[in-house]
């Protein structure tokens, strides 16, 4: 293959949208002669005559007319690397979709909201709800930008799909520290035997909280009295209660102290499960998703004392 100078395509699609080397030269800041000797070695280069005389002026050959769409493709691919190259925050304009769980946007979201006024103040956050529909098959549509939260699955997960681990947790039984039903340990007797409060994030859809999926792997069924759709409602509804939740054992550092609660281990076996950030794989080599993904992970790091 014949080596060719890649800003000689440039100078060939201007030649295929009109034949002139003198307006040819005049648009690219070039002189005419410089033009000619550009159409010289492209004609090297290509072994054809691209451009032959055609009364006053020049027309195309049919292979340089065959080749017009292909030099097209070829400099816009080479503009949207240099693009890319020169990416810069500040000047990107466009809205980034999270879904988190409540306790995880308490840390992160004013950090973010922070840390994007100074990096890119035209980028806006959409914080989705949970809702039925499942979490992957938004995030693949497009509707999602990032998933951050507890995914025990994620090491499984198709290869459409990536995950970045902030932290690693386990879930915990919590009680209320005034209830005189619990002791420093927990028996599988008092664990099923204890009125449940669930977390049921999307109200009987697909994705499910952390504590359904370890009671469904394990196909355990305590005795459920009530449902929340969030962990922190669940924390706090404990005060004063009998009751027992399952809980990630992080998320009690954001229940007021007032509030007393007990951490107890669990009867059955641990279940710890990891907590991060979750992201379509056709993203990745999107620039401006790449420095936001960078972004979250950086505003994680500080927001949730982390070891990274």
């Amino acid at each position: 293959m014949r080596r060719l100078d890649l800003n000689l395509l440039y100078i060939m699609r201007e030649m295929l949208k009109e034949p002139n080397t003198t307006r040819v030269a005049e648009r690219l800041g070039m002189t005419q002669s410089a033009v000619s000797a550009a159409i010289s070695r492209l004609r090297w280069a290509f072994e054809d005559e691209l451009f032959v005389r055609s009364g006053r002026g020049m027309a195309p050959t049919p292979k340089a007319e065959s080749l017009g769409p292909k030099v097209d493709h070829i400099i816009q691919q080479l503009e949207k690397i240099l693009e890319e190259v020169h990416f810069e925050p500040s000047t990107l304009k466009r809205t980034f979709s999270i879904i988190s769980g409540e306790f995880l946007i308490r840390d992160l979201a004013g950090p973010l909201l922070k840390a994007l006024e100074e990096a890119a103040p035209r980028v806006s956050l959409h914080f989705a709800e949970q809702s039925t529909e499942d979490i992957r098959e938004r995030i693949m549509s497009g509707h999602l930008d990032l998933a951050i939260g507890p995914y025990p699955e994620a090491m499984q997960l198709e290869n459409r799909l990536n995950f970045q681990k902030f932290y690693r947790d386990r879930l915990v039984a919590v009680v209320c520290a005034k209830s005189g039903r619990y002791g420093d340990t927990l028996s599988e007797g008092e664990f099923f035997g204890a009125p449940h409060l669930v977390v049921n994030p999307t109200g009987g859809g697909s994705t499910l909280s952390t504590t359904q999926i370890m009671l469904q792997e394990r196909e355990l069924r305590p005795r459920v009295v009530s449902e929340f759709k969030s962990h922190l409602s669940a924390a706090y509804a404990l005060a004063g209660t009998d009751a027992l939740a399952i809980l990630p054992e992080r998320l009690l550092r954001q229940v007021d102290e007032r509030i007393r609660l007990k951490t107890l281990d669990l009867p059955i076996q641990e279940f710890n499960f990891d907590v991060g950030m979750l992201w379509s794989q056709r993203y990745n080599s999107i620039v401006e998703h790449q420095w936001f993904r960078d972004l979250v992970a950086g505003v994680a790091e500080q927001a949730l004392d982390l070891e990274l």
